[in-house]
């Protein structure tokens, strides 16, 4: 990134004009988390080229992590309105809308998906706003498709289990803790659904040794071992 910047920054000084130089610093700084920076650059490359959609879902989300969200917001609007196709944008926005407007934030999150299917962090989004929304059936095969497409980490195969626990699944359930446990040994929260699993199967001594296990992780799960 730097090396980039070392490139970039004398052609800018001597075309100004060349819209795509302040688009590539722009983003070099947004992959460097230098959001101050990201914004300069993107609003730049959106005086010199206003259309340019790529730059708006930049400077977006770049806007969004200044705190300033209702301009990021209006950039993505823009974005998406100029080209319907950009599922980046889509997403972004969903992102934006997940907590004050969870309808807006999922209709986003199925257009981002629906132009590209292989877009493993919109699929994971989607799949946590429809967990959160205890909608665990349409959760599923959102969660499942995320994994599949490379997105292998302990908590989406954990939010998974918990999907499969809630439809009645439970060996689905326990072959997904136990897929999140041998990614993460350590996270409590996957044993403690794991001895859930368990619980509900009628199998009272391995549902016990994974609460104990929750239990030496997580202090607040102690509440669940039950007694000797």
């Amino acid at each position: 990134v730097d090396r980039a910047v070392e490139l970039l920054s004398p052609v800018q000084e001597k075309d100004p004009k060349m819209y795509v130089i302040p688009f590539l610093l722009g983003e070099a700084a947004l992959r460097k988390q230098d959001w101050t920076r990201a914004a300069e650059q993107l609003q730049r490359c959106m005086d010199l080229n206003p259309n340019f959609d790529s730059a708006m879902t930049g400077l977006a989300r770049a806007l969004a992590k200044l705190g300033r969200v209702d301009e990021a917001k209006d950039w993505l609007k823009k974005a998406t309105g100029g080209n319907p196709d950009n599922y980046r944008a889509w997403y972004e926005l969903g992102l934006l809308e997940a907590e004050s407007d969870p309808a807006s934030a999922q209709s986003s999150y199925e257009k981002a998906i629906a132009i590209q299917p292989n877009f493993s962090v919109g699929q994971r989004e989607l799949a946590m706003l429809l967990f959160n929304q205890k909608n665990y059936s349409a959760a599923v095969p959102k969660f499942e498709k995320a994994i599949a497409l490379g997105l292998d980490d302990a908590p989406l195969y954990n939010f998974l289990g918990i999907c499969y626990n809630q439809t009645r699944q439970l060996q689905k359930s326990i072959r997904s803790h136990r897929a999140a446990l041998k990614l993460d040994p350590k996270l409590a929260e996957a044993h403690l659904n794991l001895a859930y699993d368990y619980q509900l199967l009628h199998q009272p001594k391995t549902a016990r040794e994974e609460y104990q296990k929750a239990c030496d992780l997580e202090q607040s799960f102690c509440k669940f071992v039950p007694p000797r």
